[in-house]
């Protein structure tokens, strides 16, 4: 029996892509433009610190993040989320740290084409 590319939906979906890593600290970063898929967020380095994530729509003016609502608590024990990134609706990210510095990682894993 032949697969259909649905059939292969979820060993894509499980397949990690290449990560992003953004540097955090006391000011907005904000990612590029990121492409519709499912992506692992996962913060390391953050000590007894909180990086605070907003997603929103990728325009001319880039994300904000703020050490606060609306933006998104995260803190070392924080376990990774996976957050399904829409076109126009939250295909762009932005962190900050409430102090020190930190690390943010971007995995997409959906879609991920295979190499050869």
């Amino acid at each position: 029996m032949a697969a259909i590319p649905d059939d292969l939906l979820d060993f894509y979906q499980n397949d990690l892509g290449p990560a992003q890593k953004l540097a955090l600290a006391g000011a907005s970063v904000a990612t590029p433009k990121l492409l519709p898929g499912k992506y692992l967020v996962q913060f390391t380095g953050l000590g007894a610190n909180t990086a605070w994530l907003r997603a929103g729509p990728h325009g001319p003016t880039p994300v904000v993040a703020v050490a606060d609502v609306p933006s998104t608590p995260f803190v070392a024990a924080s376990p990774p989320i996976e957050i399904d990134v829409r076109r126009g609706h939250n295909d762009q990210f932005a962190a900050i740290m409430s102090a020190g510095t930190g690390t943010m990682f971007l995995t997409p894993r959906s879609r991920v084409p295979k190499a050869g």
